[in-house]
């Protein structure tokens, strides 16, 4: 591994507990820059472009966190994610995101817990991830509008 990988990959290490701790805190418009960069960066770093998706789906949790009424701007920005990545379309990810943007659009509880269900059969979520959902969830049930 070159000096370069190596403070590239230090760097990315750094940037994502900034943006998970971001995100405990309540900073969602913090976290969801920061993890929207880290994904854009490792699509250009052949050690970590597999991450981007990863990224990519943090900054989507965080962006609903940040304004949970926003279901169309989720699916508009993640429009931007497949442009700048054309792996994110049809990834896990992807789906998932969509499924979320989709119930927050509809205020509809039960689909947005579906949606977490079906992704959470195939990939846990971490607990950072889960506290994000549990702030968005709690928007339920209230006037999103």
């Amino acid at each position: 591994m070159s000096l370069f990988q190596q403070l590239a990959s230090s760097t990315t290490k750094c940037l994502t507990s900034v943006a998970r701790i971001s995100a405990v805190l309540g900073d969602y418009n913090r976290a969801k820059e920061l993890y929207e960069q880290l994904g854009t960066e490792a699509l250009n770093n052949t050690l970590l472009k597999y991450t981007a998706n990863e990224h990519f789906a943090k900054a989507g949790l965080c962006h609903l966190a940040s304004n949970p009424q926003d279901g169309k701007g989720l699916l508009q920005k993640m429009e931007e994610w497949k442009d700048t990545n054309p792996s994110f379309e049809g990834s896990r990810e992807s789906i998932f995101l969509s499924k979320l943007g989709q119930a927050v659009m509809k205020e509809d509880l039960d689909e947005f817990n579906e949606a977490i269900r079906s992704h959470e059969s195939i990939s846990r979520l971490s607990d950072g991830d889960n506290a994000i959902l549990k702030s968005i969830r709690k928007t339920f049930g209230t006037d999103l509008c």
